[in-house]
């Protein structure tokens, strides 16, 4: 471990606290070979209550011991370099102890309360206060009379024994509201004024979120992102990280479809896409996202099915030297008649609402000139899109009844269909099962070509 005051490396504490740190590793040592087989229910809820307090003890010795580095630290660095000591703290957790950033931080605000008189610093040494709930009640009321706040610290620490920290949070600054609602506005702006968001690239392609909002902002992040939450469909098993994923996404998509963002070069925001045109032909290959980089054409299906076309062409240097009128993949006509039509998702329980859809191509693809109209094109959420279009499924619309059938490795449609449920008639459509696909358009004859797709569903 690094001595905070002078840079040493030790690996062993004082003579008399590397006895009693002895004493305790034998005690685990015959705790932890101890047999629980026979222990009745009741018996073993009793034991991990007592397993905890001792821990939360252990988690005030912690504390301890990180605020008595960080004031020999202190007093080495000498005053005006406060700040730069606590991220040093915390930097230290965070190497030596492998902690994550938000316990590194807990750590060394409760190290400051540990020794701390009264209800907060007692119950936290005794193991009855996480420190996370210390965090909660050191945070607030710091503008109340010494009585008054003596009097809620210990209202909160009692209560402490009953809610989880974000439940005393709320408690907290609901009662300092009550008791002084200026110095319940202030907080509040402290809080405001550390609020944060970014997104950044990772090295495997994804994108890599994080933040802390409050207040209002918080609660419309939260109100927009659970009002895209949606449940499993039959058969489907997602784990709460995913599916917190795709809400995001549903959630991207519409704000991206609203058109009430600025501008970007005098366009709305879209998703644009480089694609070779022998890719766009062949449907495989790779392409080029503007953020994110390469990704297969294979992942693009769905975006293919809805968007504004444009065609780059280059020459032999890779120069471009035309750029072609874009054009739409889904008329908007067709985009009314399929709301209509489906006024959903067409997957066989999913109940997302249209404006999470998109216009999916049939069984005549778009590679293959294959139009999206009534007979060829039905309502797909993004997650059913991407099940779709990565095979084994053909989509049957019959009249306004759309249903997908699994595709037998023979090419045939199998007896297993998944129906959805039926939308208002607009008329009949025809089965998917039309005339044989046009042949693949040949490539132009330039010395290169690219098409830029942009997202822009009807």
């Amino acid at each position: 471990m690094v001595d905070g005051a002078g840079g040493r490396t030790t690996d062993r504490a004082a003579p008399e606290v590397d006895a009693v740190l002895d004493e305790l590793t034998a005690v685990l040592d015959r705790l932890g070979g101890a047999s629980f087989e026979g222990l009745a229910a009741g018996q073993l809820e009793a034991l991990l209550g007592r397993i905890q307090r001792e821990l939360g003890r252990l988690t005030a010795v912690r504390a301890t011991v990180t605020s008595r580095w960080e004031d020999q630290a202190r007093a080495a660095a000498g005053r005006g370099r406060e700040g730069q000591v606590e991220r040093e703290t915390q930097q230290l957790l965070r190497d030596q102890l492998n902690l994550p950033p938000g316990e590194a931080k807990r750590t060394v605000k409760a190290g400051r309360k540990a020794n701390a008189p009264g209800p907060v610093g007692d119950g936290f040494r005794d193991g009855r206060l996480s420190e996370a709930h210390l965090s909660v009640i050191a945070d607030i009321g710091r503008g109340l009379p010494p009585d008054v706040r003596h009097r809620l610290e210990a209202e909160l620490t009692d209560a402490a024994q009953r809610l989880d920290p974000v439940a005393l949070g709320r408690l907290a600054r609901r009662r300092l509201a009550e008791l002084d609602p200026e110095d319940a506005r202030r907080s509040e702006q402290r809080r405001h004024a550390r609020r944060r968001l970014s997104m950044a690239t990772t090295d495997d392609g994804g994108v890599r979120i994080s933040g802390q909002l409050y207040g209002l902002q918080a609660e419309k992040a939260m109100t927009a992102f659970h009002a895209f939450h949606s449940h499993d469909a039959p058969g489907q098993r997602r784990s709460p990280e995913h599916r917190g994923a795709d809400a995001f996404e549903a959630l991207c998509d519409v704000a991206l479809r609203s058109g009430e963002a600025a501008s970007q070069h005098g366009q709305r925001p879209h998703v644009q896409v480089l694609l070779p045109w022998q890719s766009l032909v062949a449907e495989s290959g790779v392409a080029e996202l503007a953020y994110t980089g390469p990704i297969s054409v294979e992942e693009l299906r769905p975006l293919l099915s809805d968007a504004v076309i444009g065609r780059v062409v280059l020459d032999g240097d890779g120069v471009p030297i035309e750029v072609s009128k874009q054009v739409r993949t889904v008329p908007a006509g067709l985009w009314r008649a399929l709301l209509a039509r489906d006024g959903g998702c067409t997957w066989e329980g999913c109940d997302a609402p249209a404006g999470w859809c998109e216009a999916a191509h049939g069984d005549i693809p778009y590679r293959l000139e294959g139009r999206l109209q009534l007979d060829n094109a039905a309502l797909l959420c993004s997650r059913h899109h991407r099940r779709f279009d990565a095979g084994g499924w053909a989509m049957v619309i019959d009249g306004a009844q759309v249903s997908y059938r699994r595709v037998a490795p023979g090419g045939g449609a199998s007896a297993e269909a998944v129906p959805s449920g039926a939308g208002p008639p607009v008329g009949a459509g025809r089965p998917a099962s039309g005339p044989a696909p046009p042949q693949p358009p040949r490539p132009p004859t330039v010395p290169g070509a690219q098409l830029g797709f942009d997202d822009a569903p009807g």
